[in-house]
């Protein structure tokens, strides 16, 4: 699965790279900030850019659909949903996972990144000289996480790359 964790400065990327991401017919988990009270129309919105339904994360079981969207829960205040929470739920059962950092102010998520990236995830993230908030793809560097930094173009094309290989390997194991 691909996981997208982003936060400010995320969805003026999403209309770019959502319809090149949900074309690799790979598992697409979207958790970027947002308001609570928008949880349905984020979803809606992520939807149409991916041209497939989003569905919630909450209830979702394995293996994951084309496309999931964390949303926000009303019990808790401020934006959501919590990065961390999202990613180590998916790393239940573990699978292989490849790991978007965008764009964002905070980050609560760099633990359970350090858990994927121990489990053999791949860790890729927005160059911080392309991030309008860079302080998420920083606290990566800063912790040691050592992300693939990346342009748009080149995350995008990491990713067919990976998805191709995938592929391959299936065709080989049949």
């Amino acid at each position: 699965a691909i996981v997208m964790l982003g936060s400010a400065g995320t969805p003026h990327m999403l209309p770019t790279m959502l319809p090149t991401l949900s074309a690799t017919g790979v598992p697409l988990v979207v958790a970027v900030h947002h308001n609570p009270r928008l949880s349905g129309s984020f979803s809606d919105w992520i939807s149409d850019l991916a041209g497939v339904p989003a569905q919630p994360l909450e209830g979702i079981s394995l293996p994951l659909p084309p496309l999931t969207v964390a949303g926000a829960t009303h019990d808790v205040e401020g934006l959501q949903p919590n990065r961390d929470t999202v990613l180590r739920r998916l790393l239940q059962p573990p699978g292989k996972l490849m790991v978007i950092v965008t764009s964002g102010m905070e980050f609560e998520g760099a633990a359970a990144v350090r858990e994927a990236k121990e489990r053999g995830a791949v860790l890729v993230a927005l160059r911080p000289d392309r991030c309008p908030q860079p302080a998420m793809v920083e606290r990566l560097i800063e912790a040691g996480l050592e992300p693939l930094l990346c342009t748009h173009a080149e995350i995008a094309q990491i990713i067919l790359r990976a998805t191709r290989a995938r592929r391959v390997h299936q065709r080989r194991a049949s």
